[in-house]
């Protein structure tokens, strides 16, 4: 659920809460009978209560309607493994060691300050059974298209190699442009 769809939801909570407070003081006679009958039918008269009672409606069929629908978010590592199959069998590769890889080769290009991968599975596509979603934070310097260029050609490389997967799908996406500078890891 979003995050507008969560404000709504506070909204419509906020909304029930007020109205069951009136009615439980309504039930209790912590209102005077006379009182509150006048101010119902007053507030039924005006056009403005209408409109809210309306949009209070729509709210709630809004907000069923998204509980109901699922989510449309594209599905993301199916599986815990990619399967392979081979001429000797099949061999099973955990998706978790893919991403590492693949986070691990797009940070090795130069002016990448961070990489998040995920695996989604290609149903369309038996020889290439993924695609690669991946999510970059490059340096200021970078020009995006040339790094774009680089780090699909290295995970593609390193895939193929790994895996003996060809012309994996690579998507990649940069999240943000950052002017930290890269820490480079000790090999020891």
């Amino acid at each position: 659920m979003g995050i507008i769809n969560r404000f709504l939801w506070l909204i419509t909570a906020v909304m029930s809460l007020a109205v069951g407070a009136v009615t439980a003081a309504v039930w209790l006679n912590l209102v005077p009978e006379p009182w509150w009958l006048n101010e119902w039918h007053y507030a039924l008269t005006r056009s403005e209560t209408i409109m809210v009672i309306a949009l209070y409606f729509l709210l709630n069929l809004h907000l069923l309607a998204c509980a109901l629908s699922g989510s449309q978010k594209e599905e993301v590592a199916p599986k815990e493994f990619v399967i392979l199959k081979g001429a000797y069998g099949e061999t099973k590769v955990a998706a978790a060691a893919i991403t590492a890889v693949i986070e691990r080769v797009a940070t090795s290009v130069m002016t990448v300050r961070e990489a998040k991968a995920e695996i989604a599975s290609d149903a369309k596509n038996e020889a290439v059974p993924i695609r690669v979603l991946l999510k970059l934070t490059v340096l200021t310097e970078a020009n995006v298209e040339d790094i774009s260029r680089q780090v699909m050609e290295a995970v593609q490389a390193q895939l193929k190699q790994n895996l003996g997967m060809d012309k994996v799908p690579v998507a990649i996406t940069v999240t943000g442009i950052s002017n930290a500078p890269v820490e480079k890891r000790r090999v020891k």
